[in-house]
């Protein structure tokens, strides 16, 4: 958690950002498939097909006035994205929205010093809501019994010879 907690912050996986003024962008879209089928003679017929996962887009400005310097936040996000695994997502009071995946980030300089340090920058994120795979059941061969896997198929009664 952020050192105050009081204060609106947002967190994604590791990384942790204070946002004095609150998040001032954060959109989220969903979608819903309905696939089309055409039929003869009538109209076409939608068919439910689920949902797609939650795509969340947010902007972040990062000023070396804020006590943390740009040009290191940048480099924390690209190793996170780097990494390619699901992050964490808790915005505000503690508000937890699942895992997501850093999916884009497009950094735009507004000021720097004569060095190139950053001292001001603005970072889009786009995320996608992530489904995490449950962990696999521990299969027979993984208990160290001997295991045809073709004895299943099988008719009842029948024995295999090894």
């Amino acid at each position: 958690m952020p050192q105050n907690a009081s204060q609106p912050y947002l967190l994604l996986g590791d990384l942790q950002w204070q946002i004095p003024t609150g998040i001032e962008q954060l959109n989220f879209s969903n979608t819903w498939n309905w696939p089309e089928h055409p039929r003869i003679g009538s109209f076409p017929q939608l068919q439910p097909n689920g949902k797609e996962l939650t795509k969340l887009s947010l902007r972040l400005k990062l000023h070396c006035s804020q006590g943390r310097d740009p040009d290191e936040e940048i480099a924390k996000l690209k190793e996170a994205a780097e990494k390619q695994e699901p992050l964490d997502l808790v915005w505000g009071a503690g508000w937890g929205n699942g895992e997501y995946v850093l999916k884009s980030m497009e950094i735009t300089t507004r000021k720097s010093d004569r060095e190139g340090k950053l001292i001001s920058a603005e970072v889009a994120l786009e995320l996608a809501g992530s489904i995490s795979d449950p962990q696999p059941e521990a299969k027979p061969e993984d208990s160290g019994i001997d295991v045809n896997p073709y004895i299943a198929i099988l008719p009842t009664g029948t024995q295999a010879i090894a």
